[in-house]
């Protein structure tokens, strides 16, 4: 690529860095290393082709400044290929790109507005009606870009357009052709995908591989698979497999392959790979036959094919499925699935098998060595040709597999005598449990048929009976309604409320099915969605849409915004639309948010003050430091209360790599020579812990250097749980499966002087949670054992400074919480401490149970008279979130709340161990996991990202979230509540975002002014 300065008079010129080494993150997704005093430049049509265009492309950041009209560059020449690829920020800004004719004829020629992509971010562009078609074997093509590597797509969209490809591996999909280690979020295709080489085509992306997401996408253009050979198709995507996701998608459009592929409602072929909360109207077939070739393929609602431990779970079908041609598989669900786990699923639609020895399931068509329990289908099954296998849930089971807990309403209707028929399983070979699968349709009738599932595992009843008789299902996953409804599952209760959104629109496929009216609703949130109302125009009748496109580009686009089409914005612009109220204060001009990712806050008691550690979007050789009191920023700290803070580009990156965030301020003491500082403690996959220190000075000003400690705590360490005092933090955990306490104080990190003698007895035990007493000499720490014994959770004190046990505590230092049935994995805990009791609250997540416990300071005696064990009805998690606990008092009420990542909050008060009050509030989830919320009085916070639209940014913001306490006094708060990390939750990923900070000659200023040097011992300070 040509690295030369392109100058525009009339914008900002572009400094050109060289392109660093990729980091890998959690998620494999990074960004490219651009100085951050480059400024931003703007394009229009007078300048977009001089730095975007194939022949000398300039790497940099970008914002279209109106829309662009490429006709006059026809045909238009992908940017970056497959031995240089290209890197880029672009941000769209709500404008419209029209004109993009892409034509490429060579092999390992990827297509689309770029060519090949790694290491980007692109967000808010709409496409009118582009066409793209790549002719060349291993030349995959999207209307975005052809091939994808670590780069995130946000907020694009594909109207109207074609993408064709016809060579080998040349995979096709609405927005980008090949996905790798990459995300694709909040996206929308109306084209038309079609390949006619043995390639994946998807609606969204063709091929979604190594951990990549595809999430909160719409698909409602027709997919088009015309190879006979290894061509699947979804209408999100194509194939997925490496630990990829899809997940609350929705998708109307029609997917068609060949008789012999796989074709999904959402994914066509999944391989070692997830389909969640997903929703699929649109019709799905393998129908197309030149002539014969081999067996039939697989159609199913959700996923055509799935192998490889898959899970396939909480997804909703109302689409219809057809299959054609002899031994081809249809399911409301799946089409066939091997090694792989359907769960809590609902199929509406009708499963239709047209020829000799097809298999048709409510849920699956085929199953083998698979695991098939809590799902619904209504939909009517049916065959058409003889040698059949029809199943009101499975086609047919083999191999182990697994087919229980599963209900059925629909009618199986075979047309032909001779065919396997049954409300479960229509063929049974070598088949695991078979058990407990309640039926409405079908009866007993005697068969000698070997292999014959007509009558195994069928529990059959009337669909009064089902209404009145609802103990025959698990009350935790079904939601039973009242007397004259059938029972729902609540897993399903996203894609449902989307489903009755879209009711009424013009797609007649939209409409919500007459057979699930006889049902209960999921009893989930009604505000339940897919799409987030911040990003999505969402109203009832309407397909949603996204709100960044003003109606100036949805009507130049021509884009369908009447009634019953797309839910556009109106004229006003969509800044103006903010659903979640964070409360958030608006600065002076002059003194802007900061912008970045939200990655870690912290907590300090005695100021209270709330610190966000954010990383920009462009990993930098930054970390922003922002204190908040309360809702606003502290203009006290360094400039507008942001600090920023260098080191080397390879240390700023490292904190949005680890594996959790944990951290204390740390405050400055008589004696001490390192004064106050935040410091966070990273854990990698590996064991491997490194301290970073931001140094908290009143005297360091707009800028400064944070230190990156390393070998400061013993390989194999797993920290859990942190706490301060003064100029000191304890650390709790295990080390090579044994319980540790540490003290890190000038730093030093230190063990008891007998800690090696410990290990025999704490070993197969760890430390969960730690508190300090408030005069700092007791240490309290909740744990548990991995042995075999009847309550392995316990809590022990400990001398803040032996750190060794108090032996008058319980059993030396230890007191078993005799807590039943509960979660030993998950369950989360917390520790209060009220003057001479302590008080010891235990949720587990999968068993909705909370139990609190109260224990006395002295002798660690639980008290006998104080037992609550709850049943909670909380939100259930999606995968990859988790969940945490809190305990407040205030006055004669004890407040038990429980917070999840996706947003939900619920507080319990009691009073008298009894359950007085309930309180439920949402919030706007952080995007990094390792960010909890900070209480305080009657009110939370949490640090998330809002998008500014004019300014194409995602600005940080402080969300305040009420907590509806009763009887609150703020005096009665214990000082030390904060929020309370728990390190044993993976960081799924962080996505990047871009500081834009000061003027050139500000950062003259503020280079020469810091040039200190920090102690150096065990010390990086790059």
């Amino acid at each position: 690529m040509n690295k030369n300065l392109i100058k525009d008079q009339n914008r900002q010129s572009l400094i050109i860095n060289k392109k660093p080494p990729a980091l890998i993150l959690s998620l494999v997704v990074c960004f490219p290393n651009w100085n951050n005093w480059a400024s931003t430049i703007g394009l229009d049509n007078n300048n977009f082709n001089q730095y975007l265009n194939a022949d000398h492309p300039v790497e940099g950041r970008y914002r279209l400044m109106s829309d662009i009209e490429l006709s006059r560059f026809i045909p238009w020449k992908p940017v970056g290929n497959t031995s240089n690829p290209f890197s880029v920020i672009l941000l769209g800004n709500g404008h419209v790109i029209s004109g993009l004719e892409v034509s490429t004829l060579s092999d390992n020629t990827p297509s689309g507005l770029f060519g090949s992509l790694q290491n980007s971010t692109i967000r808010q562009i709409l496409f009118k009606q582009p066409k793209v078609t790549s002719y060349g074997n291993t030349s995959p093509a999207g209307a975005l870009v052809g091939m994808l590597k670590r780069s995130r797509i946000e907020e694009v969209v594909n109207y109207a357009g074609t993408i064709k490809t016809t060579g080998f591996r040349s995979h096709a999909g609405g927005i980008a052709g090949s996905v790798s280690d990459s995300v694709i979020h909040d996206s929308v295709n109306t084209g038309t995908v079609f390949t006619t080489g043995s390639a994946s085509t998807g609606g969204i992306a063709g091929l979604g591989d190594q951990i990549s997401s595809l999430s909160n996408d719409l698909n409602t253009g027709k997919i088009v698979s015309r190879n006979l050979h290894s061509s699947p198709a979804g209408g999100i995507v194509g194939t997925l497999k490496s630990d990829s996701i899809a997940n609350n998608n929705l998708n109307t459009g029609e997917v068609n392959v060949g008789f012999t592929e796989y074709s999904g409602g959402v994914v066509g072929k999944a391989e070692a790979a997830k389909a969640l909360y997903n929703l699929n109207t649109g019709k799905i077939a393998s129908d197309y036959s030149r002539a014969f070739c081999r067996l039939g393929g697989s159609s199913g609602g959700i996923v055509g094919h799935a192998s490889r431990q898959s899970l396939v779970s909480k997804n909703l079908n109302t689409g219809s499925i057809f299959t054609r041609d002899w031994r081809t598989y249809g399911g409301g669900i799946a089409g066939d699935v091997v090694n792989t786990t359907v769960v809590q699923n609902v199929n509406a639609g009708t499963v239709t098998t047209h020829d000799f020895q097809s298999s048709a399931g409510g849920i699956t068509g085929e199953a083998e060595g698979s695991g098939i329990r809590d799902n619904l289908n209504v939909g009517a099954i049916m065959t058409k040709d003889a040698g059949g296998h029809l199943g009101a849930i499975t086609g047919a089971a083999t191999l182990s597999t697994s087919v229980y807990n599963n209900v059925n309403t629909g009618s199986v209707e075979a047309r032909d005598s001779h065919c396997y028929v049954s409300g479960v399983a229509g063929r049974v070979w070598k088949a695991g449990a078979i058990e407990h699968n309640l039926d409405t349709f079908t009866k007993y009738q005697w068969t000698s048929e070997r292999g014959s599932g007509r009558n195994i595992g069928i529990i059959r009843l009337s669909k009064s009976t089902l209404k009145s008789n609802v103990t025959l299902l698990d009350s935790t996953l079904w939601n039973a309604g009242d007397a004259s409804q059938l029972p729902m599952l609540k897993g399903i209760n996203t894609p449902y409320r989307e489903l009755a959104r879209i009711n009424g629109t013009k797609q007649t496929n939209n409409q919500f099915p007459s057979a699930l009216n006889e049902f209960a609703d999921p009893g989930g949130a009604a505000n339940a969605t897919s799409f987030d109302r911040t990003v999505w125009n969402s109203r009832d009748g309407s397909l949603p849409f996204l709100n960044i496109f003003p109606k100036p580009q949805t009507l130049l686009a021509g884009i369908d915004c009447t009634k019953g089409g797309f839910d556009c914005s109106e004229d006003k612009t969509p800044s103006a639309m903010q659903p979640y109220e964070t409360h958030s204060p608006s600065l002076p001009a002059n003194c802007p948010p900061p912008e970045g990712t939200p990655l870690f806050q912290a907590y300090d008691p005695a100021n209270q003050q709330v610190y966000v550690v954010i990383q920009p979007e462009s990993f930098s050789k930054e970390i922003i430091l922002a204190r908040y009191k309360g809702r606003e920023l502290d203009k006290q700290f360094g400039l507008c209360g942001i600090v920023t803070y260098t080191t080397s580009t390879k240390h700023s990156g490292m904190l949005a790599s680890y594996q959790s965030l944990t951290g204390q301020v740390v405050y400055e003491t008589e004696g001490s020579q390192l004064g106050s500082s935040l410091n966070i403690v990273a854990m990698s996959k590996s064991g491997k812990a490194t301290l970073f220190e931001f140094p908290l000075s009143d005297i360091q000003r707009y800028r400064a250097r944070f230190s990156v400690i390393k070998n400061v705590f013993p390989e194999n360490i797993q920290i859990n749980d942190i706490a301060h005092h003064q100029d000191a933090m304890y650390l709790t955990g295990k080390i090579n499966n044994s319980l540790f306490i540490g003290r890190y104080h000038q730093r030093k990190f230190f063990f008891s002087e007998k800690y090696s003698a410990n290990f025999g007895q704490y070993d197969e035990q760890q430390g969960l949670n730690l508190k300090l007493s408030p005069d700092g000499e007791r240490l309290y720490v909740t744990g548990k054992s991995d042995d075999d014994v009847p309550y392995p959770l316990f809590i022990r004190q400990y001398d803040s400074q032996q750190l060794t046990p108090v032996a008058s505590f319980g059993n030396n230092g230890r007191e078993a919480m005799t807590i039943n049935d509960f979660d030993t994995i998950n369950s989360q805990q917390d520790i209060l401490i009220q003057k001479d009791q302590i008080y010891v609250a235990v949720f587990s997540p999968e068993r909705e149970k909370l139990s609190i416990r109260r224990f006395a300071t002295d002798n660690g005696q639980i008290d006998s008279a104080f037992i609550i064990d709850d049943k909670i009805d909380f939100s259930p998690l999606t995968p990859g979130s988790f969940v945490t606990v809190r305990l407040m008092i205030t006055g004669d009420h004890l407040h038990a709340i429980i917070y999840n990542s996706d947003g939900q909050l619920s507080v319990f008060t009691y009073k008298d161990q009894v359950k007085v009050h309930r309180f439920d509030t949402t919030f706007k989830p952080a995007t990094a996991e390792s960010m909890r919320l900070v209480f305080l009085g009657n009110k939370a916070y949490l640090a998330v990202e809002v998008a500014d639209i004019e300014e194409g940014s995602r600005q940080v913001r402080m969300q305040e979230v009420f907590l509806g306490l009763e009887n609150l006094s703020p005096q009665e708060f214990p000082a030390t509540l904060s929020s309370g990390v728990n390190t044993r939750f993976i960081t799924g990923f962080f996505a990047g975002c871009t500081l834009l900070l000061g003027t050139v000659a500000f950062y003259e200023l503020a280079k020469s002014w810091f040039k200190k040097e920090l102690i150096q011992q065990d010390v990086e300070t790059q």
